[in-house]
């Protein structure tokens, strides 16, 4: 019974310094777009009523694909006292194919508490982050007219970023502003391809089909209207 009380006491001294190992942190990093390199700036401040800091590290623990680790570790004060503050910096890539949103970011902050040199005992603690990318996107429309053994193509943008290096069946068109539009005339045929990319460097291919059924369809309803009229014709002069 003593043994299990001398047992329990020591396990409550190890874990109160833990306990105390509770430094406000606050993780700063604005809204980013692809291909940024972004800083991540971690402001460490040990409370007054707290215990020693020793050997302070921020790790990036864990991060979306869509984000690169570049500085992923940051040594701090190797002592932050009681009161004081320290700040550390982490960077990260975007890659030029991250979308649109939020997504997660985790950070670590490690070392050793306690009065003790060093620190008495090991202190790990996690915190999430929620980062925002923004991305402006082109998006090529495209309408066409049939003019002999050529077709007269208007290519459109109607996303919200440029349209770079954009080539229409082979042919270089340049860039396409945002709700701007450019045409182009190539040879008659039934398909053809448009490809290009955003200011990111992202690229894009889009296939399109030459349809002439309204025009087959506009020349069979005349025809059939000529039937017609030519029957009435025919039968009033048989009466």
């Amino acid at each position: 019974m003593k043994e299990l009380l001398v047992s329990l006491l020591l396990l409550f001294l190890l874990q109160e310094p833990l306990q105390e190992a509770e430094p406000d942190i606050v993780i700063g990093v604005g809204t980013v777009v692809p291909n940024q390199v972004a800083v991540i700036r971690v402001t460490v401040t040990n409370p007054n009523t707290a215990e020693m800091l020793w050997g302070n590290t921020l790790k990036i623990e864990e991060a979306h694909p869509f984000f690169v680790p570049l500085q992923s570790e940051y040594i701090l004060s190797h002592e932050i006292r009681p009161g004081q503050t320290d700040i550390g910096e982490l960077t990260f890539q975007v890659t030029r194919e991250a979308e649109a949103g939020e997504y997660p970011l985790t950070i670590s902050l490690s070392g050793g508490v306690g009065a003790c040199e060093e620190g008495c005992v090991p202190y790990f603690i996690e915190k999430e982050v929620s980062i925002r990318v923004i991305r402006d996107e082109p998006k090529i429309t495209v309408s066409h007219t049939i003019q002999g053994a050529q077709i007269a193509i208007t290519l459109t943008n109607t996303g919200t970023g440029e349209a770079r290096a954009v080539l229409c069946d082979g042919t270089t068109v340049g860039t396409i502003l945002s709700g701007k539009s450019k045409e182009i005339t190539i040879d008659k045929k039934s398909t053809f391809t448009v490809e290009y990319e955003d200011e990111y460097g992202k690229k894009f291919t889009q296939s399109f089909r030459i349809s002439e059924k309204k025009q087959e369809a506009s020349t069979q309803s005349v025809l059939v209207a000529i039937g017609i009229l030519l029957g009435y014709f025919f039968k009033r002069s048989t009466h």
